[in-house]
């Protein structure tokens, strides 16, 4: 009898109803759809490096990371890590970086950086109006 790990069984019981669910001709590309989420978190946070990367994309999409990879941390590190490195389409722009690329790009683009300052001040003014609300109460 083959020895198995709780994670090896998990994926073969993955594997299995995701079989029955979707069959041999629906089946959904998940790396291109967790290629998605990634593109998010380094929208989200310009200039992130690979490890903060990684750890957000764990915590925000897990599901999106189980189903493309599997449920093996070091397996799944190990092709987060060169999922930074993979090539991805803006689908706004149809311009195409690597994670790593979008990053710095996001992080140095001009008009990247006043968007993030305008959110930023749009912020402070929900803020102060939250503040303003909680001194007139008192």
């Amino acid at each position: 009898m083959a020895n198995y790990t709780t994670g090896d069984l998990c994926d073969i019981l993955n594997q299995i109803n995701h079989d029955n669910w979707f069959g041999d001709d629906d089946t959904p590309d998940f790396i291109e759809e967790l290629k998605v989420c990634a593109y998010n978190i380094v929208r989200e946070n310009p200039g992130i490096d690979r490890s903060e990367w990684i750890d957000e994309l764990i915590r925000q999409y897990p599901s999106e990371v189980v189903d493309a990879y599997g449920t093996n941390p070091y397996e799944v590190f190990h092709d987060l890590a060169d999922l930074w490195e993979m090539e991805y389409t803006d689908p706004e722009t149809g311009e195409w970086n690597s994670f790593s690329g979008w990053s710095e790009y996001l992080a140095t683009d001009p008009d990247v950086l006043q968007e993030q300052l305008a959110r930023a001040k749009e912020r402070i003014k929900e803020l102060e109006r939250e503040l303003a609300l909680l001194k007139a109460k008192t």
